[in-house]
């Protein structure tokens, strides 16, 4: 292998929601994979993302240590404007850290970018895009200094391919299996798990799935993410490399390896990484076997027991004892954009406590995690034992070790081998439910409007599987009561019992609580407008009523042809609505005032159509007095 290989990272790019293109209820989202070394800035690929429930996310943007704004312009083949969008390119990749060093960042003068953004619909075209800075970038520092390519005010490049459906795969990857399936990958955190440096005969040898397994375990066993596993899904993809283990492993000894790993990335001996064709390598792999747009986080396992590893879009790590611990505090970086929280200096580090995890101040009323902590908690937190355990600010994190705070004395973020803190594993679950919803589909398809008749129509809220979801259903803003599962059996008696109208809106709301969360709340509401349907005759009863096809003679919102099953479970003549359902005088005398005096509206029409012809009339009267007092003859029944 070259000695010479560049250091190198993949990039990731966060889009904001296109305010140019037309407003449409699913947008169609792209993802760009661009290349760069000291030169030039391409774009070898882009490709259209299937539509999914979640939302695609660029990978690795929480946790860059720099972002670079820009606008994007997509345009045709004739230089047209096709839509536009704003984003932060994110720069950086971190060492494996060690108790003794903190994580050490380096931005790379080559890589690859992958972007997920808003772009045009099928009927448009793209054939190149213009990046040009939104503003101009000031200088960070000369220990992170960013390569010139970016220094470009304005740029227009060609998209050399677009690939839609099923690419062809490279040479190494052998398959994949889909280890863990908790549902569909279009609203799941989907994670890829792919090795470096196992021939065929180690792949053989089932070392890998075991170390991709023991991955697993290590997330399952490690909260928050004993939660967010609940709604992961997991990919192994076997990959062939010629030789086993990696590059300077030891030092100045080289092994010819699929995704090009190496120890001793800038001269840091733990700063293991994979160059540019191994990001592109591992990012196609992804692209074909999980599908472009889907993957969430893509981990490189190296077939080296040295200790070594790093984060960025793509994490990398060796099998080391401790791998499992690097990758769970490298996607905290990552995936919830958590700072770390070592004290040691890292002269040139870009400062701020921009991530929820740090905060430059301590005081109660402006503290980030102030509803984490206890009253009986002072701050500044003292450093010492009598704290452990508590949530407080203690002081130093973000490589700086005063005037800054962090919240636990020791968490993950600080040392390997801790649990996160209670601020990390809220910050890990709100970046995972701000991707993820609590609602797989819904029967029928959500926003529809749906004809209730009087056998009753189901209606469902297919849930993701986490123990412990609330449901509350509710018709026209009214709560439902009794109704606290993700199904609901609903008919056009039941409409008109709960809100004495045709119909209204049909929502449930699905919460998850959890101890875990102080700062937000997990939920997610779907509905259907329903309309009832009384006489089954496929029409709106407020259209029928409207047509003059059923009645509503007492102006209840409820046809008086459907009235019988809500107000007349009996024999008809109870036309004062009597509660003990008795026939006698005062039924009379309401009839008489309604028919010839005040002609207030009554309570219940099929109590007073007591011979069940036509409207309330004069034979209703004359039934309900023979009835009384000539030959008491029995009143039909209303149903």
């Amino acid at each position: 292998m070259n000695q010479l290989r560049k250091c190198t990272v993949v990039l990731a790019v966060f889009a904001l929601p296109l305010v140019t293109l037309a407003a449409e209820s699913t947008p169609q989202y792209w993802q760009l994979v661009f290349s760069y070394d000291q030169s030039a800035l391409s774009l070898p690929q882009a490709s259209p993302i299937a539509p999914m429930a979640k939302t695609p996310r660029t990978p690795g943007l929480e946790g860059a240590p720099v972002r670079l704004p820009y606008n994007l312009d997509w345009l045709d083949a004739a230089g047209n404007l096709l839509g536009s969008a704003t984003f932060e390119m994110p720069l950086g990749i971190r060492s494996a850290p060690v108790d003794s060093q903190p994580c050490r960042i380096i931005i790379p003068d080559q890589g690859v970018i992958v972007v997920r953004l808003i772009g045009p619909r099928s009927s448009s075209v793209p054939s190149a895009v213009r990046l040009t800075q939104s503003n101009l970038r000031q200088p960070i520092n000369s220990a992170l200094s960013v390569p010139s390519v970016f220094d470009q005010t304005s740029i227009v490049m060609p998209i050399q391919e677009i690939t839609t459906g099923s690419q062809q795969a490279l040479a190494g990857p052998i398959g994949s299996a889909k280890i863990r399936n908790t549902g569909p990958d279009g609203n799941r955190m989907v994670v890829v798990v792919m090795g470096d440096g196992y021939t065929a005969a180690d792949l053989g040898t089932g070392a890998f799935t075991t170390q991709t397994n023991n991955l697993v375990t290590a997330f399952l066993n490690k909260s928050p993410w004993d939660i967010g596993f609940g709604v992961a899904n997991v990919y192994r993809i076997d990959v062939t490399s010629n030789e086993s283990g990696s590059d300077n492993d030891p030092l100045g000894v080289y092994k010819d390896t699929y995704f090009n790993s190496m120890f001793y990335t800038s001269d840091i001996a733990r700063l293991l990484t994979i160059n540019s064709q191994g990001l592109t390598r591992a990012i196609n792999a992804a692209n074909v076997y999980v599908g472009s747009g889907v993957w969430d986080a893509i981990f490189v396992l190296v077939n080296s027991t040295t200790y070594g590893g790093s984060g960025g879009t793509i994490a990398v790590s060796s099998v080391h004892p401790s791998a499992s611990e690097i990758i769970l505090h490298e996607y905290g970086h990552s995936y919830a954009g958590l700072a770390d929280e070592y004290s040691d200096p890292y002269p040139g580090y870009p400062p701020g406590d921009y991530e929820p995890n740090v905060d430059f101040d301590y005081q109660r009323s402006l503290l980030k995690w102030a509803v984490w902590v206890e009253k009986f908690v002072p701050l500044p937190t003292p450093p010492t034992s009598d704290w452990i355990g508590y949530v407080g600010a203690f002081e130093g994190a973000r490589y700086r070790p005063t005037g800054i705070y962090r919240p636990y004395l020791d968490c993950l973020m600080r040392s390997l081998g801790d649990p996160y803190c209670p601020v990390c594993k809220e910050a890990c679950l709100q970046n995972l439910f701000s991707e993820v919803s609590l609602t797989d589909s819904t029967l029928p398809p959500a926003s529809t409007s749906v004809l209730v008749g009087q056998s009753p129509a189901t209606f469902s809220a297919v849930p993701v599987p986490l123990a412990g979801l609330a449901y509350e259903w509710k018709l026209a803003g009214q709560s439902l009561d009794g109704q606290f599962g993700p199904t609901l059996s609903l008919s056009a008696t039941d409409i008109y019992s709960n809100i004495s109208a045709t119909g209204g809106t049909l929502t449930v709301r699905l919460s998850f609580p959890t101890s875990l969360i102080r700062q937000f709340s997990v939920s997610k509401t779907v509905g259907w407008v329903v309309k009832a349907d009384c006489n089954g005759n496929l029409q709106a009863d407020d259209l029928d009523i409207t047509q003059g096809i059923l009645h509503d003679t007492n102006h209840d919102g409820i046809p008086d042809e459907c009235e019988a099953v809500l107000c007349c479970p009996g024999p008809t003549g109870n036309v004062d609505c009597d509660p003990a359902d008795l026939v006698d005088i005062s039924d009379l005398s309401r009839l008489i005032d309604n028919l010839f005096i005040s002609f207030e509206p009554l309570c219940c029409v099929p109590e007073a159509n007591a011979d069940k012809i036509a409207g309330v009339d004069i034979g209703d009267l004359s039934l309900l007095i023979d009835h009384l007092f000539i030959s008491f003859v029995p009143l039909p029944n209303c149903q």
